[in-house]
C-alpha cells in the first residue's frame, strides 16, 4: 500500500510540476508578447523646425556702428551726451520669412531717430541673411546681427 500512495504522490507532484512548468511557460510567453505590444506605441513625431522670422526676431541692442572706417563702441558718451540704440525685429504675422524692423538711435538732447523697414530672412549656411528688396543688408549668426548699407555697419547683439 504505501508503494502506491508513495507512487501516486510522485505522480500528483509530477503532474503539479509539470502543469507549474505549463503554465510558466504560457505566462512568459504572454509576458513577452505583451511586451513586444507595449514597445510598438507610437513614436513621437520631431517637432517642425521654427520658421525664420521667429527664429531671428526679438530686440538686439546695438554694440557699435561703423561710418567710412570709423567705429564707435555703443552705448558711447561724451561731453555730456549718449549715444545708444536698439533694432527691434518682430515677425510678421503669416509669414515665415518676414520681420518688421525698427532701428531707433538715442542720442540725449535730441529726438530719436526711428527707421522702420520690411526685411525677408532666409537660412544660410551659417545662421540667417537680411534681404530688402532683394539686396542683401544683414546677417545673424547666432545672437550677433549685423546691418551693412552704404559703408555704414551696425552690430548689435540679443
Amino acid at each position: 500500500m504505501y508503494s502506491f500512495v508513495a507512487r501516486t504522490i510522485v505522480a500528483l507532484n509530477k503532474a503539479f510540476f509539470l502543469f507549474l512548468f505549463y503554465l510558466m511557460k504560457h505566462l512568459l510567453y504572454f509576458f513577452f508578447g505583451l511586451l513586444l505590444l507595449a514597445g510598438c506605441g507610437k513614436k513621437s513625431e520631431d517637432p517642425a523646425p521654427t520658421p525664420p522670422a521667429q527664429a531671428v526676431a526679438g530686440l538686439y541692442t546695438m554694440s557699435s556702428i561703423t561710418n567710412n572706417g570709423q567705429t564707435v563702441t555703443l552705448p558711447f558718451s561724451a561731453a555730456g551726451v549718449s549715444i545708444s540704440g536698439t533694432i527691434n525685429m518682430v515677425a510678421v504675422a503669416g509669414k515665415q520669412d518676414e520681420l518688421t524692423a525698427t532701428i531707433t538711435l538715442k542720442t540725449t538732447g535730441s529726438p530719436d531717430l526711428i527707421d522702420t523697414g520690411t526685411v525677408q530672412v532666409k537660412a544660410a549656411s551659417k545662421g540667417y541673411e537680411l534681404f530688402e528688396s532683394g539686396q542683401k543688408v544683414g546677417t545673424i549668426d547666432g545672437n550677433t546681427l549685423t546691418v551693412s548699407d552704404n559703408g555704414q555697419i551696425i552690430v548689435a547683439k540679443k
